[in-house]
């Protein structure tokens, strides 16, 4: 991950009012895939910390709200071993979710994109998975083929 420092720039409107700016290295939007003809972003502020990712169709929604974006699938993934309410899944099942969710293994990166586009996969009908959760993901994994299962 790389950090820098930024800086915020205050302009001011007419009326007075003054807007805030945040000017972006043009290296990470690149890297992000945002460009003039596809720039739309989602922004998310949890009360301390802004995260900026590039809206790349993902409009579906978790069981708790948040869109079905890489790092909103992520964090819910990475917190099956945290809380109580994940009990009533297997041992296989949590252990299939931890796997993808470390994302440390050769074609990781293609196994989320996967379930991403799987999770907001839109029917005549609507999204497949409205306010999916873990189980819907296990689902999701555990059928086809898998970078995972190559590495296990």
């Amino acid at each position: 991950m790389e950090t820098r420092t930024l800086n915020v720039s205050f302009g001011k409107s007419g009326s007075g009012n003054i807007t805030p700016r945040l000017i972006i290295p043009k290296k990470w939007i690149d890297e992000m895939g945002i460009e003039l003809d596809n720039r739309e972003v989602i922004a998310s502020f949890d009360g301390e910390r802004i995260v900026i990712e590039h809206n790349d169709g993902y409009t579906t929604t978790l069981y708790d709200g948040r869109l079905a974006t890489k790092n909103n699938v992520l964090d819910m993934m990475r917190a099956v071993d945290q809380f109580d309410h994940f009990d009533d899944m297997s041992k296989e099942e949590k252990t299939v979710i931890c796997k993808v969710a470390s994302q440390n293994y050769e074609g990781c990166k293609e196994d989320l994109q996967y379930l991403l586009e799987r999770l907001n996969k839109k029917t005549s009908l609507g999204f497949d998975y409205v306010e999916a959760n873990l189980q819907s993901i296990y689902d999701i994994l555990s059928k086809g083929n898998w970078y995972y299962m190559e590495n296990e």
